[in-house]
C-alpha cells in the first residue's frame, strides 16, 4: 500500500505499507484506486528479493502488453536509487527482446560463450511462403535458433499443457527445419540444471554453421518483439 508520506501507519500481516512523496495518479479498478502498472512493477522488482522471480512478473506484464518498457525506464529514472541495479538489469534484458525467464536463462549462457555472437530474441522472420514466424533465439548468420519449450506452454494436456500448443510446437519446428534451419529446443528445466551441455550443443552447430547465413527466401521483417524496445541511452544513463 502506498500512503502520502505525512501518513502514519504501520504494516500489519501481508499488507506492507509504503510512505512516499510520488504519490501517483491513481486506477480505479472495481471502485479501489489502484497504482498504475509501471509503478507496480517496478516497486516489486526493486524491493523483491528474488531476482529470477521479480523477472518472471515483469517479462509477464510486457509480454501481456500491460506495460511498456519506455514507461518502466522513465519510471526508473523518476523512482529511488534503492533496487535501481536490479530494475535495470531487469529492464535490459526486457530491452534485448527476452520475454520469459527461460528465454532469460538462455540469454546468460549465451552472453557467457566466447564462441556464439549477440543473438537475436523474439524477431519476426518471414519465410519463402509467406509466413512469419518469431523463434525465441536466433544466430542469424548461421540459420540457426534455440526454442525453449516450456511445459506450462507446450506439453500434451495429459502432462498439464494443451495438445493445439503442443502440436504447434512441432509444427512449427518441422516449418523451419523445411526452410533450412537447424532448430534446437530445450526445456526450462534442462536449460538451469544442465546449462552448460545446452550452451555446448548450441555452440557445436554454430561453428558448423557460421557464415552460411539465413536460407534462401528468408528474411528478418524485425530485430525484435513487436512492441518497440525503450531508449538505450536512458538504459545506460540509469545504470550509471
Amino acid at each position: 500500500m502506498l500512503v502520502s508520506d505525512t501518513v502514519q501507519r504501520l504494516s500489519r500481516d501481508f499488507v506492507v505499507i509504503r510512505r512516499s512523496t510520488r504519490l501517483p495518479a491513481p486506477v480505479m479498478i472495481a471502485g479501489l484506486p489502484v497504482v498504475p502498472m509501471d509503478r507496480a512493477v517496478c516497486q516489486f522488482v526493486a524491493r523483491y528479493a528474488d531476482e529470477r522471480a521479480s523477472f518472471a512478473v515483469a517479462a509477464a506484464a510486457v509480454q501481456a502488453n500491460k506495460v511498456k518498457i519506455a514507461q518502466l525506464v522513465a519510471e526508473t529514472e523518476r523512482g529511488p536509487a534503492r533496487g535501481r541495479p536490479r530494475l535495470v538489469r531487469t529492464i535490459g534484458s526486457l530491452n534485448r527482446g527476452v520475454r520469459s525467464l527461460p528465454e532469460r536463462d538462455f540469454m546468460g549462457l549465451a552472453d557467457r560463450s566466447r564462441i556464439l555472437p549477440p543473438l537475436l530474441y523474439n524477431c519476426l522472420i518471414q519465410l519463402p511462403d509467406g509466413q512469419c514466424m518469431s523463434p525465441d533465439a536466433l544466430a542469424a548468420d548461421a540459420a540457426l535458433i534455440h526454442e525453449t519449450n516450456s511445459r506450462e506452454f507446450h506439453a500434451p494436456e495429459d502432462q498439464g499443457g494443451s495438445d493445439d500448443l503442443f502440436e504447434l510446437t512441432q509444427w512449427r519446428a518441422t516449418v523451419l527445419t523445411s526452410v533450412g534451419f537447424t532448430v534446437l529446443g530445450n526445456a526450462p528445466r534442462r536449460i538451469r540444471e544442465h546449462g552448460a551441455e545446452v550452451i555446448a550443443r548450441f555452440e557445436e552447430c554454430y561453428q558448423r554453421d557460421r557464415g552460411r547465413g539465413l536460407p534462401d527466401g528468408v528474411t528478418i521483417v524485425r530485430n525484435g518483439p513487436e512492441h518497440p524496445n525503450s531508449d538505450v541511452t536512458s538504459l545506460r544513463r540509469i545504470a550509471s
